[in-house]
């Protein structure tokens, strides 16, 4: 029996946290762990998304595909990473989820995070090993775009700086910076965060292009890379 939305009884058990009653289906109608509503989300979608762990931890015990995407084009992992929920997202790359999925828009987990100004999940992402200043949506915009659009503050300081070893790379390479990348309308991080009123990350994003110019650094277009990750 389904909703008029497409939700199933596993859905509806999501919701309410109740890992009990996913047991009970498990045992008596397993199929409907895995049934699909309206919006192409399966439970363990609904548990990314409303930060259910137990509920997540439950069903990644008994699925072998935690790539399966919702209507939007996002998996489990981008779902997670969206809404906040660190606990999930980690628990999903212990699961081997894929670092580099991305949504119908060709958004990243670290996208959304960025977005959301979710810091503890971008910190996590990219301890994994998601590089966030070489990722392009189909706007061709990286994280730092998208956190300086929305104002979050912590998430722009956390992006705007390189690692060292690259921005020493950068002193020497003709490769540009994430300051410096446009956007698809040809905006850079620091004329969006203005463009929306956001004065403390204005501040900082001028303050570090301010340092990078000092450092004589040789624009050069992501274009050429192209969007795809590596």
């Amino acid at each position: 029996m389904l909703d008029p939305f497409g939700n199933s009884l596993a859905h509806w058990a999501v919701l309410g946290g109740h890992t009990k009653v996913l047991r009970h289906i498990k045992e008596r109608c397993p199929n409907l762990l895995w049934t699909t509503n309206l919006a192409g989300q399966q439970p363990l979608h609904l548990a990314c998304i409303t930060g259910k762990f137990n509920c997540a931890t439950f069903l990644l015990l008994h699925t072998n595909n935690i790539e399966v995407a919702e209507s939007r084009g996002c998996t489990p992992l981008l779902l997670a990473a969206e809404n906040g929920h660190h606990e999930i997202v980690a628990l999903l790359l212990l699961a081997s989820a894929n670092l580099k999925a991305v949504d119908d828009e060709e958004n990243t987990a670290y996208h959304f995070a960025a977005k959301g100004g979710h810091i503890n999940v971008c910190n996590l992402l990219k301890n994994s090993g998601l590089k966030p200043w070489i990722l392009l949506n189909e706007m061709h915009q990286t994280p730092l775009h998208l956190a300086s659009s929305a104002g979050h503050l912590s998430v722009v300081r956390a992006l705007c700086r390189l690692p060292i070893a690259l921005e020493s790379q950068l002193s020497l390479a003709p490769l540009q910076h994430p300051l410096n990348i446009r956007d698809q309308e040809g905006h850079t991080p620091v004329q969006l965060a203005n463009r929306y009123g956001w004065s403390e990350v204005v501040a900082l994003l001028e303050t570090e292009k301010n340092r990078l110019d000092s450092q004589n650094l040789i624009p050069f277009s992501f274009q050429l890379v192209g969007r795809k990750i590596s």
